[in-house]
């Protein structure tokens, strides 16, 4: 049931049997390019030549389509134009801004601020203004 055919040509293959299949067109394709290229010679290779002129001609004188930059918003893509790393470093910025808001929210429950309170809201608000201007070293030497 399951036996192997196999073809009693052992010499053919899938072009070969293509090849026989339209050799009657390809033989008689080949006997009239001959037959033109012989009898005319001259007018092929100037017309080879024009054509070559021609395309020459299209490359150097026809303009080109420019390209359309599209105007980005510096301040949002500045994240992501750089990379993963900078991507990281923003999360990270905004992952540390949020906790010091939640110490500023925390501060702002009590009803009296201690001497120990005061330096905390100090560094905070030290913190936030390094992480503003650093963020904004980085915003003007992306532009």
């Amino acid at each position: 049931m399951f036996k192997k055919i196999t073809s009693n040509k052992s010499e053919s293959s899938v072009w070969k049997e293509i090849g026989n299949e339209f050799s009657r067109y390809t033989v008689h394709l080949r006997k009239c390019v001959r037959s033109k290229l012989s009898t005319y010679p001259k007018q092929v290779f100037i017309f080879m030549v024009l054509c070559i002129l021609i395309s020459i001609c299209c490359f150097f004188m026809l303009p080109r389509q420019k390209e359309v930059k599209m105007v980005k918003n510096p301040k949002l893509s500045a994240p992501i134009a750089n990379g993963m790393g900078n991507i990281f470093g923003s999360i990270s910025d905004l992952k540390e801004v949020l906790e010091l808001q939640a110490v500023l929210e925390g501060l702002s429950k009590k009803d009296n601020l201690d001497k120990q309170d005061s330096m905390i809201l100090i560094q905070i608000k030290d913190r936030l203004l390094s992480l503003e201007n650093q963020n904004a070293k980085d915003a003007i030497s992306k532009d």
